[in-house]
């Protein structure tokens, strides 16, 4: 006979015991003790427990866990050092940790402008930058020298020397072996310039008064003025660089110019800038009923800018439907374009014009939806009467069946664009399915044309998308 057996085992968990890591602090040169010392025992960057050398340079840190520890050691004047130790259950270990005396050395040297004569600069500033706290500041005497005592021997440094009208100039120590290192710098002078800026209209080289210049570096605007009666404008004492000018004048096409400053490069720049109406874009166009394709009388249009400088142009169509705006920055590229009219549906639509900085004309037609799309009875033709019948089923199939005299029927979507168009076979029907991942609005205006010229329109919908 079988029986079920159950084995049950106790487990006894006895505490760790904890060890203890103690030392002492020395002079790695002289042996001496090394007192205030910061002992540290870590995790990484989780300090556990920590402990300050005594006069007599040791230290203790008790109930140290089993396990791979860090040791970290600094002390004032001294290298700091870090080791690992492996500290075991109920043991003691002990660390002697010697430290390395910081040696402090100096770095000295001149500042002269690169020049024949080669003058001394004082007050450059010298920044002696080591990646630490022994980083440091200094500036040049009347006769360009600087002096810095607080570079630790072994170690590398950077040095750098600026002076508002001078370029900037750097030296890397590698590595400072001896007590005084002697660094010394050539410094060259900028070029600073004053800058004439003449703006002239292109037709006639006639000088533009009160265009406004801009001198910028980066997205910063650095100086600005105007044009006097003689069309000329001055920016003083421009520091070497490279910079951009801009040029604006009402009634006229902005302009901009790129500029170095060097002791090579021109003191001048001169726009001839373009009118307005040379440089603008052109908008044509026509607003057309979309169930009929007859223009549309009256509509009012709204133009705003979608890139370029903000702003709204409004107008209406002719008698034929037709439209024009001009005046459009050349700058811009592309603009939203709404057309309203008491009975249509109105309608806003995006219109690419030319490429930025071309002045062109762009043509465009517009299409608006009736606000009621009643059906309009057709007229009989030769073979019968009545107005053509309708069917939509789920799937989004339509059909059409009419009497003779109906020869194509088309199909748009809401905002007047064709989308489908299919003729009417012999029997008089005209039958096919909405593809919906290219038509997935839940209605359409429809279009049956007549043999005898006359049109039905209706609006179908499909039960949503």
């Amino acid at each position: 006979m079988l029986r079920n057996t159950v084995l049950s085992i106790i487990v006894c968990c006895l505490p760790l015991q904890a060890a203890i890591v103690r030392g002492v602090v020395t002079d790695s040169a002289t042996g001496a003790a090394v007192s205030g010392a910061i002992v540290q025992v870590s995790f990484g960057a989780l300090v556990f427990a920590a402990d300050t050398s005594g006069d007599d340079g040791s230290y203790s840190i008790a109930s140290v866990d089993t396990g791979y520890w860090g040791i970290n050691v600094s002390a004032t004047g001294y290298h700091a050092k870090s080791l690992a130790v492996t500290v075991k259950d109920s043991t003691t270990v002990t660390l002697t940790i010697p430290l390395r005396l910081i040696h402090y050395g100096k770095v000295t040297g001149r500042v002269t402008a690169d020049s024949a004569a080669g003058e001394p600069l004082d007050g450059v500033v010298v920044l002696l930058l080591g990646n630490g706290p022994d980083n440091d500041t200094a500036a040049t005497d009347g006769q360009g020298s600087y002096a810095f005592d607080s570079a630790i021997v072994g170690k590398g440094y950077t040095i750098a020397v600026s002076k508002t009208g001078y370029a900037n100039a750097a030296f890397l120590l590698i590595e400072k072996k001896i007590a005084t290192d002697t660094v010394d710098f050539s410094m060259r002078k900028l070029a600073i310039k004053d800058i004439s800026v003449s703006l002239f209209r292109d037709a006639d080289s006639a000088a533009i008064v009160g265009g406004r210049v801009t001198l910028t570096s980066g997205s910063t605007t650095r100086l600005f003025g105007y044009t006097g009666t003689d069309g000329n404008a001055l920016f003083k004492q421009v520091m070497e660089g490279s910079y951009y000018v801009y040029a604006t004048a009402s009634g006229y096409a902005s302009a901009k110019s790129a500029l170095t400053v060097n002791d090579t490069g021109a003191d001048s720049v001169v726009f001839y800038l373009v009118t307005a109406t040379d440089g603008t874009k052109t908008l044509n166009g026509t607003v057309m009923d979309s169930s009929n394709n007859n223009p549309i009388s009256g509509a009012l249009l709204y133009l705003t800018t979608v890139n370029g400088p903000t702003f709204i142009i409004a107008t209406s169509t002719a008698g034929d439907g037709s439209f024009s705006i001009d005046g459009i920055p050349v700058t811009v590229t592309s603009v939203n374009l709404s057309a309203r009219h008491e009975k249509y549906q109105p309608s806003t639509r995006r219109v690419t014009l030319g490429a930025a900085d071309t002045a062109d004309t762009t043509e465009f037609t517009f299409r608006l939806i009736p606000v009621a799309a009643a059906p309009v009875s057709v007229k009989r033709g030769a073979g019968g009467g009545g107005q053509p019948r309708m069917a939509i089923t789920a799937g989004g199939r339509i059909s059409f069946s009419a009497v003779t005299g109906c020869g194509t029927v088309r199909l748009f979507d809401l905002n007047g664009r064709l989308m489908l168009r299919c003729p009417f076979d012999s029997r008089g029907r005209s039958t096919f399915t909405l593809p919906r991942r290219r038509l997935p609005m839940s209605a359409y205006l429809f279009r049956i044309s007549t043999t005898d010229g006359e049109a039905f329109v209706g609006k179908v919908t499909t039960g949503g998308r």
